[in-house]
């Protein structure tokens, strides 16, 4: 029965992520902002690793498989070798290491919070590498194009998922 709840749990979340992911603003550049992230962040605050990373991979496969579930609705392999691909790829690996690392201590806001902070440097670095891989920019460029414009919105969105993972919790137990 816990195996078929958490893989119902997964596929939810997954939907929700290819639900909201595809709506995006446009920055400065070409990455845009989404709420992926903060879906991410929520998933990990609120449920244990196995769901979390599941969840994730789910959405990444879905949208490689060439479903519009990225941002700007793309999908297929060409979103993820595109510029901002690595940004997709990141979700996983962020999703690990925010997922171990809350389970040192599910309880603590500032411990989610800097778990948060820790898993958003691992995308940005994922994201911000492949970026200049895929155009030859500067490492000036690429943190001008992958990084500073998020600083503002990723901080609103982990302090937002953060208030939200007790309410969340609350209803999920409910339930």
């Amino acid at each position: 029965m816990r195996k078929y709840r958490q893989l119902t749990i997964s596929a939810l979340i997954a939907a929700i992520l290819c639900i909201l992911s595809p709506f995006s603003l446009p920055v400065f550049g070409i990455i845009p902002i989404t709420l992926a992230t903060l879906v991410i962040y929520l998933t990990v605050s609120v449920f244990e690793p196995k769901i979390s990373v599941l969840s994730v991979c789910l959405y990444v496969l879905i949208g490689i498989i060439g479903l519009p579930v990225f941002s700007g609705f793309r999908g297929g392999i060409g979103a993820i070798l595109s510029p901002t691909g690595g940004f997709i790829l990141g979700y996983i690996p962020m999703t690990v290491i925010s997922s171990l690392l809350l389970k040192i201590n599910r309880v603590s806001y500032l411990w989610n919070i800097i778990t948060m902070i820790i898993s958003t440097l691992v995308l940005y670095s994922i994201g911000t590498l492949w970026f200049i891989l895929l155009t030859d920019s500067s490492i000036k460029t690429a943190i001008t194009v992958c990084i500073l414009p998020f600083i503002i919105g990723d901080s609103i969105k982990i302090l937002l998922s953060t208030v939200l993972t007790k309410i969340v919790k609350k209803r999920i137990i409910e339930i």
